[in-house]
């Protein structure tokens, strides 16, 4: 998850020394204010099923001719924690057609002695698409959010749909992951399960590399159309603001930088902060 110049989810001296509890510990914080804190950090089941309900607000559509609306997955991909950043929320998935376009985190966070909330979004689509609430666009990406590449040395995608997962999760161990370049880099580690599966017009995954249980890089890994027929792809996408790298066997094959421009709505990474509950009755 994010963290950036805005410095929101810092890796700070206090984690090191504490356990998440007393980092929460915030002098003159009530406790009315730090239980949903720590109810996140849990996975709390009705604040998970609130981030849901806002989700569903949201209107997303692909700009195709004509448009494309986008549907949420009902469930949640991942609810997931981050003690070290003091943050946790659930991952959400909209597909058209059963295929992923669209990736967020809803999460709530401490920072400043307050606990406060975000939307974070990214694109998997390969045109641009609008998100809107109440009628108004709040996150517009111009291009394609994600651009799949060939695996090398990939087989052909199997016959069975249980053996192309077999196939896909074997890929993923390929693949390495890691944050804060400029720091020296810490390796991410990868789930083994999928986020979200597919088997619509091709078969494909979602995969994480995560930061304890946060999804700090997306990997997709789908079969599409090549010289000779179907052939494995691969695509990554950033849920972090900080500096992000992924090698395939040993060689770096994405690398971003920090983003210091979060929340710009043109870009396919964006966020929305201090969002908080739409109502008080939420909170």
């Amino acid at each position: 998850m994010p963290t950036l110049i805005r410095n929101r989810f810092m890796l700070r001296t206090i984690v090191v020394a504490a356990s998440l509890t007393t980092a929460l510990e915030v002098p003159g914080q009530d406790q009315a204010e730090k239980a949903p804190a720590r109810e996140a950090m849990a996975g709390d089941k009705p604040l998970g099923k609130r981030w849901k309900r806002e989700a569903a607000e949201y209107r997303l559509t692909l700009k195709t001719t004509p448009e494309t609306v986008l549907s949420l997955q009902t469930e949640s991909a991942l609810d997931w924690t981050n003690p070290i950043r003091i943050s946790g929320g659930v991952a959400l998935v909209w597909v058209a057609d059963g295929q992923p376009q669209a990736f967020a985190c809803f999460f709530r966070y401490q920072w400043d002695g307050r606990v406060q909330e975000a939307h974070e979004f990214h694109s998997l689509a390969t045109v641009p698409l609008v998100a809107s609430l109440d009628a108004r666009p709040l996150w517009h990406p111009v291009g394609p959010g994600i651009k799949p590449v060939p695996i090398p040395g990939a087989p052909r995608p199997a016959a069975t749909a249980a053996e192309r997962l077999r196939q896909m999760r074997e890929l993923t161990r390929e693949f390495r992951a890691s944050v804060d370049l400029e720091k020296g880099a810490t390796a991410l580690r990868r789930l083994s399960q999928p986020l979200y599966r597919y088997e619509s017009r091709s078969d494909g995954a979602i995969f994480a590399f995560v930061l304890a249980t946060d999804p700090e890089v997306l990997l997709l890994i789908d079969e599409r159309p090549a010289e000779g027929g179907p052939a494995w792809h691969y695509a990554f996408a950033r849920m972090s603001n900080h500096s992000l790298a992924a090698k395939h066997r040993d060689r770096v094959v994405w690398e971003v930088p920090v983003d210091a421009n979060d929340t710009d709505p043109a870009k396919p990474y964006c966020v929305r902060w201090d969002v908080g509950p739409r109502t008080a009755s939420d909170r």
